[in-house]
């Protein structure tokens, strides 16, 4: 009896093995966090035009994670903003600015700044 338990423990494994591994694949997949998007090509549009943007939206237009945002206003850094009670907003033209004043020269690139 005991050798048959083993037999068909070892027939278990092997049958469950691959099939647990592309559960925990797939659950750790669903852990990584998503970029803030819009949801289409009209709402980037929209975005584009607008003067005043929530660090959400300057994530969504620019790659500036909102959180870094959050961190360098409390740091006295990066780009202008203005506060209306609890609201952040950046005008879309001063992320611009501040871009372009973080571009750095390297080495390939001779005068550029």
């Amino acid at each position: 009896m005991g050798q048959e338990m083993n037999e068909v423990t070892e027939m278990l494994t092997s049958f469950l093995k691959p099939i647990f591994r592309e559960v925990v694949k797939e659950e750790v997949a669903s852990l990584r966090p998503e970029p803030v998007v819009p949801e289409d090509i009209k709402e980037i549009e929209i975005l584009r035009h607008r003067e005043f943007l929530q660090p959400k939206e300057v994530e969504a237009l620019y790659g500036l994670n909102h959180k870094t945002l959050a961190s360098w206003r409390g740091q006295g850094r990066g780009p202008a903003y203005s506060k209306d009670g609890g609201l952040i907003f950046y005008r879309r033209l001063d992320i611009e600015a501040y871009l372009k004043n973080c571009r750095q020269r390297t080495i390939e690139q001779p005068g550029l700044k």
